[in-house]
């Protein structure tokens, strides 16, 4: 055996030396009752760094943990964060891209998010945040609430309408009216004119619609307002 051989060998074994050590204080602190586990679950005890970074991420931040990281956001979204921290206080869930506030208000749920979308209608702004009402989505209208803002979501199954804006007054003028059109009391095109002549006086006249200052209808229970559907036949 060449003597460079004998060395490399002579290195390998002590890097597996040093390392045996280690890998058995891992094994004695295993869990074994993780065994018997799913998969995931297993690996997550396993990897105590990754889950506490996962759990972290998703704990109630503070009120001055939220401000702090909204200060590292885009304009709109830093804005529209600190209206909401005001109102409603820090958010019950924080990533570094998003806040969650949990049946803040009138609100089953409301989400910010570090992501801007474009939105022309009816003027040129960002969309970020959205909230949610529970609530009993007509079948036969949810073709006519998708024709009259692509930012209002009737998800049917979970029972929930939502908008998504960049304040939370227009939020209230998008529901008010969606619930208009649900009803049959507007038109799209009608709704979609009101909806258009509020935000203009807003912007214009910092003139606050009605329908931009809280729900006008009551929001469904949630558990009534699920949509579970039927099984298929084939």
């Amino acid at each position: 055996m060449s003597m460079r051989l004998y060395a490399s060998r002579v290195a390998i074994a002590g890097a597996l030396a040093i390392a045996a050590p280690a890998f058995a204080q891992d094994a004695d602190t295993m869990d074994t009752d993780t065994m018997d586990q799913p998969s995931q679950t297993r690996d997550q005890k396993s990897m105590p760094g990754k889950a506490k970074a996962s759990d972290h991420a998703m704990m109630k931040p503070t009120r001055e943990e939220a401000m702090n990281a909204l200060a590292g956001w885009q304009e709109t979204p830093r804005k529209t964060g600190e209206a909401i921290i005001a109102k409603y206080g820090a958010p019950n869930e924080m990533t570094p891209t998003r806040m969650v506030w949990l049946n803040n208000g009138p609100w089953k749920w409301s989400i910010l998010t570090n992501d801007p979308t474009q939105h022309d209608f009816p003027v040129a702004h960002e969309d970020v945040l959205e909230q949610a009402i529970s609530y009993d989505i007509p079948v036969d209208k949810v073709d006519e609430l998708a024709t009259y803002d692509g930012s209002v979501v009737a998800n049917r199954t979970q029972g929930e309408l939502s908008a998504r804006c960049d304040k939370e007054g227009a939020n209230f003028l998008a529901l008010n009216l969606a619930n208009d059109v649900a009803k049959g009391a507007k038109s799209v095109e009608a709704a979609r004119t009101y909806y258009a002549k509020a935000i203009d006086a807003f912007i214009k006249e910092d003139k606050m619609d009605a329908y931009m200052t809280g729900l006008k209808f009551d929001a469904a229970a949630p558990a009534a307002a699920m949509d579970a559907d039927k099984s298929a036949s084939l």
